[in-house]
């Protein structure tokens, strides 16, 4: 059965040109996947054993964690986010920055780890430069990535004086990688974001410097890295003004739309701007900014119309002068979008939208703070709606938010009391369902206004099930961070538990088996969550049509509560392992449910029952134990 995936297509304002010094004559990093044999051992990565985070005590329930992933870089001690891209099969890929020292500078490492479903390794991926005289190896900021539809990573960087495009096979190899130059010969290139494009291949933006005034490019290469145009944008949709773009989406049709702000210089003043070109490369239409004298556009989301929203952030007047306003402003090639919705003119404002996505009804989602963290909503017409909030609004920021396809929304975000990031759960009236933290003690983040839309110490995904990952640092004992990726269950818990409590185990609790996902055979989303088990204990779970009750089965210390024919979760990489927290999930496939000598794919009407069996100890003596089961019919 086919499974219909979300691809990461380009996330608005992946990394955005900061206007560093330029750089002394480039240096190219080694490209190589980890493990990997190398004369230089200086470069490694290591996986880290996190037990599951606690809840914030503001929740309204417990979020439904799967697992955490934590990994730290040597010699490299800190590490930052970013981006977080859904990869093949129900994985997740991390891009992140490796600093030498806690300043962000130094010797800079990207580093790119992808998990599978389950949150195991499947591969490692580093490019490295030595540190520079400015402080920053690989430009600094200059990093961004996107996935096709098929999972495979596109990832782009800057080099002294150039860029990159590296495109990767679903094992991390590298299939191709181009140098990009501005299409004009322009010096001091840097591509600063990457989409993949719905019927094949990739495009990139970035812009150069001439003198002082910035040009903007974007360039379009097949699947197989063939380059099939490129174009400068030596002038705003206003005027003849330089560009600098922030990100790039492209729409159902192929456009491209390239967008960001542009600069007069005079005076250090710029306005929003974005342009649109068709598959083949020709400038279809443009447009401009102006609801203040300095303003950008610093996130943009596409609707499944193809209609395109924008967020403009400014001020009114001069450079970072008066009241920090807001602005969304619609974009459509038919003509059918609202524009110039005023969110709001805040006095002295100056970090406060960090993101935007759609609701499937149309409604716009921006993630804004004023003092506390709040949802923006405008609805498609232009409506303004009343905002989101958390529980007690507490004082802190968003930083992103996700629109799931029922309708509800995720977002991650800070609290300043306690000190920590955080993600939470929307309901699709607004009620907050669940809040939880991510990565424990929260690493204070550089700052960067939106017109600059960096990421700082978080970010979240989703794939193409509606499950949805997220990203943090943790501080670590040396002084530097590590990054966490944890994956969050959305929909459920599903089925009905039966032949329970199961029989106490060595923690004085029995162990339990919960459900979550959909039961919706179509979207093949199940996920098995066991929880109450003893740390380090190897766990199988086990499938079947039929109930049964069989009391210490071969010895076992509990009850299995399966009859007929048994299926056990046992290739490689099912076989789970409970972590500190005394949980472990599995991902099921539908389509390959285990038999005693073979699969099967389950279909719509049939109900399957599941239940974990894991290894325990009563006193010195080695034992087995079982949780309840769980019953699911599939609709």
């Amino acid at each position: 059965m086919a499974k219909n995936r979300t691809p990461d297509y380009g996330r608005c304002g992946a990394d955005a040109v900061l206007g560093l010094p330029r750089h002394p004559p480039e240096r190219f990093p080694s490209l190589r996947r980890l493990p990997y044999t190398t004369t230089r051992p200086r470069l490694s990565i290591t996986i880290l054993s996190l037990a599951a985070p606690a809840p914030l005590l503001l929740a309204q329930a417990d979020a439904p964690f799967a697992w955490s992933q934590g990994y730290e870089h040597s010699p490299e001690p800190v590490l930052q986010p970013v981006d977080l891209l859904a990869g093949p099969d129900g994985g997740v890929i991390s891009i992140s920055r490796a600093w030498s020292n806690g300043s962000l500078q130094g010797a800079a490492e990207i580093v790119v780890v992808a998990l599978d479903a389950n949150g195991d390794p499947l591969w490692n991926w580093e490019a490295t430069s030595p540190a520079d005289p400015w402080g920053f190896g690989l430009e600094g900021q200059y990093v961004a990535g996107a996935t096709d539809d098929a999972g495979r990573l596109y990832l782009t960087y800057s080099l002294p004086m150039q860029s990159r495009l590296v495109a990767f096979d679903h094992h991390g190899s590298v299939r191709w990688q181009r140098s990009i130059t501005e299409p004009s010969g322009a010096p001091h290139y840097h591509t600063t974001c990457v989409a993949t494009n719905p019927t094949g291949g990739v495009h990139v933006g970035g812009s150069a410097y001439v003198d002082t005034f910035p040009i903007g490019a974007v360039h379009s290469f097949d699947a197989d890295g063939v380059l099939l145009w490129e174009q400068s944008v030596a002038q705003s949709p206003s005027g003849p003004v330089s560009s600098l773009p922030f990100g790039l989406l492209i729409g159902p049709g192929g456009e491209s739309y390239l967008y960001g702000q542009h600069d007069f210089f005079t005076g250090y003043s710029y306005f929003g701007c974005l342009h649109v070109f068709s598959p083949s490369g020709n400038l279809l239409a443009g447009l401009g900014g102006g609801s203040s004298i300095e303003s950008a556009f610093c996130h943009a989301a596409l609707d499944s119309n193809g209609g395109l929203s924008l967020v403009e952030t400014g001020y009114t007047s001069g450079f970072f002068g008066g009241d920090r306003i807001f602005r969304l402003t619609g974009f459509s090639l038919s003509g059918s979008a609202p524009t110039g919705v005023n969110l709001a003119s805040v006095p002295g404002a100056f970090y406060s939208v960090r993101d935007l996505a759609v609701l499937p009804n149309g409604d716009r989602l921006i993630a804004h703070s004023e003092a506390t963290p709040r949802l923006l909503r405008v609805a498609h017409d232009g409506t303004q709606l009343t905002p989101w909030t958390l529980p007690g609004n507490p004082p802190g920021e968003l930083f992103g938010v996700l629109a799931m396809p029922d309708g509800s929304a995720v977002v991650t975000g800070f609290l300043d009391a306690p000190s920590r990031t955080f993600y939470a759960r929307f309901d699709p009236t607004g009620v907050i369902e669940w809040i939880g933290d991510v990565s424990g003690v929260h690493v204070a983040f550089w700052p960067q206004r939106e017109a600059l839309p960096v990421p700082t110490d978080y970010d979240l995904t989703q794939d193409d099930r509606g499950n949805v990952f997220v990203a943090g640092r943790r501080q670590t004992t040396t002084g530097g961070t590590s990054l966490t990726t944890a994956k969050l269950l959305q929909g459920g818990p599903v089925g009905t538990a039966y032949c329970g409590p199961a029989v106490p185990n060595s923690t004085g609790a029995p162990g339990q088996l919960r459900v979550f996902g959909t039961d919706v055979r179509s979207l093949d989303n199940l996920t098995l969550l066991a929880t109450d088990l003893p740390a380090g204990s190897a766990v199988m779970m086990l499938a079947s049509q039929q109930q049964g009750l069989v009391f210490q089965p071969g010895g076992s210390s509990g009850v299995l509560c399966l009859g007929g024919t048994i299926g056990r979760y046992a290739a490689p990489g099912q076989i789970r392992h409970v972590t500190g927290a005394g949980s472990t999930s599995l991902q099921l496939d539908l389509d390959t449910i285990p038999r005693p000598n073979s699969v099967y794919s389950a279909v719509a009407g049939q109900t399957w029952s599941f239940q974990a069996w894991y290894r325990d100890a009563s006193g010195s003596v080695a034992t087995s134990n079982f949780t309840q089961a769980v019953a699911v019919p599939l609709q």
